[in-house]
C-alpha cells in the first residue's frame, strides 16, 4: 500500500477535512483497506495509513513531531512546622485525583530538596501561611492530556506534606496528526520569495 500524493492520503484517512484521522469503522475507505489486508483490527489499518503518510514526508526531508510532555511547578507544604526534616525525591510522583471520566495525570519531579527542620524559617511563606518546597515536575505521559490546570495536581504519598501546583501545567502537544504532518511538508515545499517580481 502507497499513495502518490497527500492529496490521496488525506480523502482517505480524513475524509471529511476536520483534521483528526476518521475512525476506521466509519470509513468505507479503511474498512475496504481492513479487508483487503486480512487485518485483524482498526489499528492495523490506521497504522498502515500513518507509515503512507510518514513515507511521503520522508520525500519532504521531514519526520513526524513526537508527542511532547508538559511540565510545571508543585509546591509541597505543610501548614505545621514538622517534627523531622522531610525530603522530596528526585522522580518523586504526583498526580492529579482520577474521576470517573479520567485517570489520574501523574507527574514526576525533576529534582530533589529537603525540608530541614532547624532551617525551617527559610520555607515559610508569608503570604500563604505555610511551610512551602518548590519543586519542578514533568507529565509522565506526553501529550495534551498533561495540560492540567493549577491546584489540580494534589496527591502526593510523602507523610507529613501536601502538594499543589500554584500554575497550569503546560507544554503538553500530541504526537503530530496525520493532517499537520501534511500541511507542513506542503508548506516547506511552497517557497514563498515576498518583495521579488516572482513572489
Amino acid at each position: 500500500f502507497s499513495a502518490q500524493s497527500f492529496l490521496s492520503l488525506r480523502k482517505l484517512d480524513d475524509e471529511n477535512e476536520d483534521g483528526i484521522s476518521d475512525l476506521v469503522s466509519d470509513s468505507k475507505y479503511k474498512l475496504k483497506l481492513k479487508q483487503a489486508f486480512f487485518f485483524e483490527n482498526d489499528q492495523q489499518v490506521q497504522e498502515l495509513i500513518d507509515d503512507a503518510f510518514d513515507s511521503l514526508a520522508a520525500n519532504y526531508n521531514k519526520t513526524r513531531q513526537g508527542a511532547v510532555k508538559s511540565s510545571t511547578t508543585v509546591t509541597f507544604y505543610s501548614s505545621s512546622v514538622p517534627s523531622t526534616d522531610i525530603k522530596v525525591l528526585f522522580g518523586q510522583e504526583v498526580s492529579t485525583v482520577p474521576t470517573e471520566s479520567q485517570n489520574a495525570i501523574r507527574f514526576k519531579t525533576l529534582s530533589s530538596d529537603t525540608m530541614f527542620v532547624d532551617k525551617i524559617e527559610n520555607y515559610y511563606n508569608p503570604i500563604t501561611q505555610l511551610y512551602e518546597l518548590n519543586i519542578p515536575v514533568e507529565a509522565v505521559e506526553a501529550g495534551n492530556i498533561g495540560n492540567v490546570n493549577a491546584n489540580t495536581i494534589i496527591n502526593t504519598n510523602i507523610s507529613g506534606l501536601s502538594v499543589t501546583n500554584k500554575v497550569s501545567a503546560f507544554g503538553g502537544e500530541d504526537e503530530e496528526s496525520n493532517s499537520d504532518l501534511a500541511d507542513r511538508c506542503l508548506l516547506s515545499f511552497v517557497g514563498l520569495d515576498v518583495g521579488t517580481v516572482g513572489g
